[in-house]
């Protein structure tokens, strides 16, 4: 399967135990999947999430998350959109 595109699919809010507001992005690589019933088949694969920085974002679990830095953030979120 190759990745043939990735897809902004979702946007979450969320506080770190530094006292700070974040904004995570969430990130769905898109994946090819052809069939002979559907050569243009497609089906999403890995989600990655982030800073809009870019710095990456470790989900450890729904609504608990850590910025991965020189310093890693523990953040936690309740936000219904937070995977």
């Amino acid at each position: 399967m190759a990745t043939k595109r990735v897809e902004h699919t979702g946007t979450f809010a969320a506080a770190g135990n530094d006292g700070q507001q974040y904004t995570i992005y969430e990130f769905t690589e898109i994946v090819a999947v052809p069939t002979t019933g559907n050569p243009g088949g497609e089906r999403p694969g890995i989600r990655s999430l982030q800073l809009s920085t870019g710095e990456p974002v470790n989900r450890m679990d729904k609504g608990k998350y850590e910025i991965m830095s020189s310093v890693n953030i523990p953040i936690t979120s309740d936000d219904p959109n937070a995977p």
